[in-house]
């Protein structure tokens, strides 16, 4: 029998499948507004507390707690050793000066890596740069329901129809701009996605974690 009769069952993957769908432009979805809800510096803070708190241990453990062990030894041999031969207490106001010292170098570092928040960028629009680099979704608010729901709707049936939808379609849908990177991101599976209401007339995409492409 002659095999070369038959077709192959392999594909070049070079070669386009022509039983693919071509995929439709992403257009934009919602009719109503959709706002960016930035955190507020007091919650930001405490995201930076609770993200940097292990930071700020080190900081405390290496530039006071370790510097005051090893000066209070030393302290401990100089005293001894100024009680024998002079017998007195010289040395003690540099000592202390010089452990409040330590503790002013943490402050100043946890004061300068704060100061961040203390100055919002006025001209900043849109996502923040955390969230955006995060894929964090939370800061976006819909101000109709029927627009999150035909936004996560048209989500969900881009998954089923091509596999995957980006991050950068949903920033369309929702009229956002989407930059190459949000490419680079999205869902095979959007089927745990739901709409949670935040307020009156607000309405937020709860999405899973986006996943590299």
């Amino acid at each position: 029998m002659d095999v070369s009769q038959f077709p192959s069952n392999s594909r070049d993957p070079r070669v386009p499948n022509p039983e693919e769908p071509k995929k439709t432009p992403v257009l934009k979805v919602v009719k109503g507004e959709v706002s960016v809800q930035k955190k507020s510096m007091t919650t930001r803070l405490l995201d930076f507390v609770r993200k940097d708190s292990k930071v700020i241990i080190d900081n405390v453990i290496h530039d006071v707690v370790i510097p005051n062990i090893k000066s209070m030894v030393s302290d401990s041999v100089r005293e001894f050793t100024d009680r024998t031969l002079f017998g007195g207490e010289r040395g003690a106001t540099r000592r202390f000066t010089n452990r409040v010292s330590g503790f002013s170098n943490v402050a100043n570092k946890i004061t300068t890596n704060y100061q961040q928040f203390a100055t919002p960028n006025p001209d900043r629009v849109g996502l923040s740069d955390r969230a955006r680099a995060n894929h964090e979704f939370d800061e976006i608010i819909i101000a109709d329901r029927g627009d999150a729901e035909d936004v996560l709707y048209e989500l969900q049936q881009r998954v089923h129809k091509y596999g995957i939808v980006t991050v950068g379609d949903m920033y369309r849908m929702l009229d956002l701009a989407a930059n190459h990177a949000d490419e680079k991101f999205g869902w095979t599976d959007l089927s745990t996605a739901r709409i949670r209401t935040v307020g009156p007339s607000a309405y937020k995409l709860d999405l899973p974690k986006p996943e590299v492409i």
